[in-house]
């Protein structure tokens, strides 16, 4: 934890109300930050594990095993929540509009950021100003280690937010509040006010992305439950204990009998290490010169490691059935390989949980983007923006020739037209591609229309030709009546 953030936070010339305010929720994040700082070391794989003190060795102490799985587990909600786009309610096709800004901000790359904190820590935020780029809002998202919020359920938005971070070798901090925000920095003793903005859009431009929300904890909480992160101790402890079971089943111990310690030194007179002793001297031992008798030599039995494998299974199993994960995702796997169908059958629970969260992030980018267009528009949000939709990537594996064939047999049974947005939507076309193919269709169909009409013409053309022809070639004369034989038609 920064040494700054354990102080109390006075800022000179703050309202009495403001002050109370910033202490209130600089307590909050200094309470708050144990508990991230947990959930972040296990997410990493860099958590240390509780030794019980029952049969770890000493030797085996500074050993650290992993299993990553809280990774595992965030990461496969995460990569299936991609977002493609954003439409009006009253149109089926995305507003490029809202694109704009959602590329300005180079979103693409910084909502992904927002959407792993908040499945780690439970919550992320995002801030809207109105210095972004290419003269539209900024967006910028935010860790929950630098804010904290009063959030309002009645209305389901922030009241106020207390932002800090860094600004030219300078601790800072920000006052989100709905009618102004006030800039502070740090100086050697205490705070200062640097600025205020009077903003009165009657809304703070801080919005939290909160997962698993509860009725009575709207902060949200992190996938890496309690009981995940026991399991994942429990199954490094088995890693560890594993690993000791490893060096006895590789080495097992010995005994002999009848053999002198002499034996076990090197030329020198040296005692010979262990290594050398099981693998060169132990080989060739002589008989007892009085007696005549051979070396007895044994092993004591030892137990296989495969039960740590299959106590590691088990957790495995358990924990699959806590996240919602396919077999495979934990290295359970079979030799035949998946059908297009067993992939949906293992996946749907896991689908079904992205789907959710696309539920419930959809409202949060949606009042950011509201949010952003007040902005640009005097303070008011537009008629129409009250009625944006997120557009997400289909969270399921793809599977083009299961998918292409169920939306065949739709168009061909009249449900769904050929050439409708929702045909293309439903063969996992992104918003950009629908866009092209819309395009190269009107292209292709305006180029056979030109065709069929330059075909029209040149029929046209040759028909007249030969009209013309007709008209201006003489009248060939009738030939003349044959004259029968014998000349004229006189009698005999």
């Amino acid at each position: 934890m920064d040494p700054w953030l354990t102080i109390d936070v006075r800022v000179n010339g703050l309202a009495t109300e403001d002050q109370q305010l910033v202490q209130k929720l600089a307590t909050r994040l200094r309470k708050e930050r144990t508990t991230l700082a947990v959930l972040d070391l296990y997410y990493n794989a860099e958590q240390r594990v509780e030794d019980l003190g029952i049969s770890t060795p000493p030797a085996l102490k500074c050993l650290h095993t992993v299993t990553g799985w809280p990774g595992l587990i965030v990461d496969a909600l995460d990569e299936r929540l991609c977002i493609e786009g954003f439409r009006y309610t009253t149109s089926t096709e995305a507003d490029s509009d809202l694109w704009e800004i959602w590329q300005a901000n180079d979103m693409d790359g910084e909502a992904p950021l927002a959407t792993l904190d908040a499945l780690v820590f439970g919550r992320a935020f995002v801030l809207v100003g109105s210095d972004g780029p290419a003269g539209v809002p900024l967006i910028t998202v935010e860790s929950p280690e630098n804010v904290a919020v009063e959030w309002d359920a009645r209305t389901r938005t922030v009241k106020a937010g207390l932002h800090f971070y860094e600004m030219d070798d300078q601790k800072c901090a920000a006052l989100y509040q709905r009618t102004k925000t006030v800039y502070m920095g740090a100086t050697r003793d205490d705070w200062e006010i640097l600025d205020v903005d009077e903003h009165e859009i009657g809304k703070a431009p801080v919005f939290m992305l909160a997962n698993r929300q509860r009725t009575n904890d709207r902060y949200g909480r992190s996938e890496i439950t309690p009981a995940i992160r026991s399991l994942t101790d429990a199954a490094c402890r088995t890693l560890l204990g594993l690993e000791g079971a490893r060096e006895f089943y590789a080495i097992p111990q010995r005994y002999f009998l009848g053999v002198s310690e002499e034996q076990f030194q090197t030329a020198n007179g040296d005692v010979a290490s262990k290594w050398d002793a099981l693998m060169s001297t132990i080989l060739a031992l002589p008989r007892d010169e009085e007696t005549t008798a051979l070396p007895q030599a044994g092993q004591f039995t030892t137990m296989s490691p495969a039960v740590y494998t299959e106590i590691i299974n088990t957790y495995a199993q358990i924990l699959g059935a806590i996240a919602g994960l396919p077999p495979d995702f934990l290295g359970r796997t079979t030799d035949n390989p998946a059908s297009a169908d067993a992939i949906r059958s293992a996946e749907s629970r896991l689908n079904k949980k992205a789907q959710r969260k696309m539920v419930t992030f959809s409202s949060t980018w949606e009042a950011v983007l509201r949010f952003a267009l007040a902005l640009t528009n005097g303070g008011q949000v537009p008629a129409e923006a009250h009625g944006i939709e997120t557009i997400w990537a289909n969270p399921a594996t793809p599977t083009p020739v299961a998918t292409s064939s169920a939306v065949v047999a739709q168009v061909q049974a009249g449900i769904l037209p050929a050439d409708s947005d929702v045909t293309l939507e439903a063969l996992d076309y992104t918003p950009l591609e629908r866009a092209r193919i819309r395009v190269d269709a009107q292209r292709s169909a305006g180029e056979q229309f030109l065709a069929q009409i330059a075909h029209s013409l040149q029929a046209k053309e040759v028909r007249t030709d030969g009209s013309l022809a007709k008209e201006l070639t003489p009248h060939a004369q009738p030939p003349a009546p044959a004259t029968p034989p014998g000349g004229g038609s006189g009698g005999g």
